[in-house]
């Protein structure tokens, strides 16, 4: 919000076109479920987004039914948040429970999990400003305070082992096949 306030002038103006900032910085909590269908080379795929919050989620489970893939967008910059439902509950942890509980659903057993790692961005920008990781993790990580790369290493672990069939010979499972740490991104919008 302080972004756009700073802007007020320039987004008021008739003439006004956002800048890539301007879209970044843009938000829209999803609630429901919202589907979109795409006629790619006359292949016909689906997406459905679902709003993350505890009081969402139960609005999900007509959905499961074939599924051939599930992207899971997590946000990194929520190890430094708490849920807006739940102001003792940190966002990141959350989102890992979440995550293992998707992964370690017999809905998705079979089905490939696609992991965005969004907000890039601000995850640079916290952990610049010397935001610790070790505010969401119990453990010493001040090697990573400063260092992008291990911090983002550091959290994609966690991610990983969330997914139980990562550990599991059953060749009918699917284990995390993509992870992508993302600013922004466009996936067939």
């Amino acid at each position: 919000m302080e972004y756009f306030f700073n802007k007020v002038k320039q987004v008021m103006k008739e003439n006004y076109e956002p800048i890539h900032d301007d879209v970044l910085r843009a938000k829209v909590r999803t609630t429901g479920i919202m589907e979109r269908t795409y006629d790619i080379n006359d292949a016909f795929i689906s997406i459905y987004d679902v709003g993350g919050q505890r009081n969402e989620r139960k609005k999900w489970i007509h959905c499961f039914t074939g599924v051939t893939a599930v992207i899971y967008v997590a946000a990194l910059n929520h190890y430094k948040q708490v849920l807006f439902e739940d102001e003792e509950r940190n966002a990141m942890h959350e989102s890992l429970d979440l995550f293992a509980n998707l992964c370690s659903s017999k809905w998705f057993r079979t089905v490939p999990m696609i992991l965005f790692l969004n907000k890039d961005d601000l995850f640079k920008e916290s952990l610049r400003d010397g935001i610790s990781l070790s505010c969401c993790f119990n453990i010493e990580v001040q090697i990573f305070d400063n260092c992008y790369r291990q911090a983002l290493e550091f959290v994609r672990i966690q991610y990983v082992k969330c997914d139980v069939r990562n550990n599991d010979n059953n060749s009918d499972q699917k284990p995390i096949c993509r992870i992508f740490p993302v600013s922004f991104f466009f996936f067939f919008f």
